[in-house]
């Protein structure tokens, strides 16, 4: 095994439980976070056993609540030809498809933890990646508006990916970051425009890594139950 088992199975019976439900499985959430999921025995009405893992939870918070938590995959091939055991973090199960959604929930959270985003606002950020996919996720859950700047090179598809989850985006120049019309400028002077409206600032905002530190880094700790050698990452 290459990481621990986050599931346990009883079998033993009760003496009034019905056949359906003489198996029970309880899950017990490894998680970064106690605040994330809590353990709980979950009665399964199902005959063959099957667990349930924690993965399969309802999300009660929507997209929210389903960030995170992404399970290891062992590299086959890889381990075999260098004799390690090597995994990989499947970022790509985060709900809004890349591992930025964690950044944009602790960007988001953040902001409201200190009293800067409140019921309603506006959360304004210059993107060009998956960052402002996650956002426009985020804030669609949280009933915030989203505007997005980032630079016209980007694909069309991006685009109308991020209008149809509700974002208002502005496609503009892409010029150097020295140049005041660069798209992350023009975005945090949009925010200074508005009321109840924040920049994310997401490549100088520390909640950006918080949430690996408070995350992706503990889970990966409690999925290879401390035993990890080496550690590399690309973003």
């Amino acid at each position: 095994m290459f990481a621990r088992s986050a599931l346990r199975a009883a079998s033993k019976p009760t003496a009034a439980a019905s056949p359906l439900l003489q198996r029970f499985t309880y899950a017990t959430a490894a998680t970064s976070h106690p605040a994330h999921f809590s353990a709980q025995a979950v009665e399964q009405a199902n005959p063959h056993g099957m667990e349930i893992s924690k993965a399969q939870r309802i999300a009660e918070d929507g997209f929210w609540s389903a960030i995170g938590n992404t399970p290891l995959i062992k590299m086959n091939a890889l381990s075999k030809q260098t004799g390690c055991t090597i995994l990989g973090k499947a970022e790509f199960q985060n709900p809004g498809g890349s591992v930025k959604d964690r950044a944009a929930k602790f960007l988001v959270q953040d902001a409201e933890e200190k009293g800067l985003l409140k019921p309603g606002g506006t959360v304004v950020e210059g993107t060009a990646g998956n960052t402002g996919i996650g956002l426009a996720h985020v804030c669609r859950n949280k009933g915030y508006k989203m505007v997005i700047y980032m630079p016209n090179t980007q694909s069309q598809g991006k685009i109308d990916l991020l209008r149809l989850l509700g974002a208002e985006v502005y496609p503009v120049p892409a010029v150097p970051y020295d140049n005041p019309d660069n798209y992350n400028h023009q975005a945090q002077r949009h925010a200074e425009r508005l009321d109840n409206a924040i920049w994310t600032n997401q490549f100088d905002n520390t909640a950006n890594r918080q949430a690996h530190i408070e995350t992706t880094g503990p889970e990966i700790w409690a999925q290879t139950g401390g035993k990890l050698d080496a550690f590399t990452c690309a973003s």
